[in-house]
């Protein structure tokens, strides 16, 4: 259980493994959550969970008052909505790169960076 953790350097869900948009992520995984008492968290990557609908981290992050996150990836996440994500985010703020794309309703096509 993940409910009494308060703070993490860097939580990733998903990889991406070359060039393009081979990926291994979580098939199955429909939400990020459970990190209740969350209120730091550093670098961010979700990468390729196609059944993804909810990233309530980030929300329990705000409700928590937790201060900007430093770099955050969240890509090819079919089914979690863009718009959502980015409002979360500007609201948290980010501090590093911030790279979000290919999720549903956005931007595309992106790329990993992997020569």
């Amino acid at each position: 259980r993940l409910e009494g953790v308060e703070s993490i350097t860097r939580l990733e869900v998903g990889d991406c493994m070359g060039p393009g948009t081979s990926l291994s992520g979580n098939p199955m995984l429909d939400d990020v959550d459970g990190f209740a008492s969350l209120a730091q968290l550093g670098d961010l990557q979700i990468l390729g969970n196609e059944a993804l609908v909810s990233a309530q981290v980030l929300g329990v992050l705000a409700t928590n008052g937790a201060g900007p996150l430093g770099d955050v990836e969240i890509m090819w996440n079919t089914s979690l909505p863009e718009q959502a994500v980015n409002t979360a985010l500007d609201e948290l703020g980010v501090t590093g790169v911030r790279t979000v794309c290919g999720n549903s309703g956005g931007t595309g096509p992106c790329d990993c960076g992997i020569e």
